[in-house]
């Protein structure tokens, strides 16, 4: 996996050179297990909408609304079960999470199967407060 320079994650499966821009990878593969992670959202009010959080090797963080949008939201309300996403939500609409914050722009097409096989800023790697924390509602 290459996490610098002018390549990243083409979201083909593959990594190759994007251009110019930010790098952005994929966070699969032995470095990055699925099983070590788990999803959920926070201050909704039920467990189908809220602030997207992350739990990763013991601690729960965010992901910041850089790039958020439908496609991340779908991925989020399929891994948790809730059915179809109705709104992709940003700048903290379901309250300022605490800690790390994990994701960066994340950017899914809408059929990863983790929310950590989308293509993003490299884990924990972030310009984002979390008054940018993003969240989601789904059906």
């Amino acid at each position: 996996m290459y996490v610098g320079g002018r390549s990243g994650f083409n979201g083909q499966g593959s990594n190759s050179p994007v251009g110019p821009g930010p790098s952005l990878v994929n966070l699969t593969g032995p470095y990055f297990p699925s099983e070590h992670k788990e999803v959920r959202l926070a201050g909704g009010g039920s467990r189908c909408a809220g602030r997207v959080e992350i739990h990763s090797h013991g601690t729960w963080g965010t992901v910041c609304d850089d790039s958020w949008g439908r496609g991340a939201a779908s991925v989020v309300c399929r891994q948790l079960g809730c059915g179809e996403a109705l709104s992709a939500t940003n700048g903290s609409s379901f309250g300022q999470g605490q800690g790390s914050i994990y994701l960066d722009e994340v950017r899914c097409r809408g059929d990863e199967a983790y929310l950590w096989n989308c293509a993003s800023e490299p884990w924990g790697q972030h310009d984002c407060g979390h008054k940018e924390d993003a969240g989601v509602e789904c059906s």
